[in-house]
């Protein structure tokens, strides 16, 4: 029975880490998608011919 007490002490804690790791995971890509997306509109912007009109 230890140790199932011990499991569930360490429980709440790898919650919360898996939650802190998850939130800094989000908050990193979603300016890369940012910046792909504006690189995007940059590219289609440059291209020659007037963008296929």
């Amino acid at each position: 029975m230890s140790l199932l007490k011990k499991i569930l002490m360490l429980l709440p804690i790898l919650i919360i880490a898996g939650l802190f790791a998850f939130s800094v995971d989000k908050k990193v890509e979603e300016p890369k998608q940012e910046a792909t997306s504006y690189e995007n509109v940059i590219m289609y912007s440059n291209e020659p011919g007037g963008g296929g009109w």
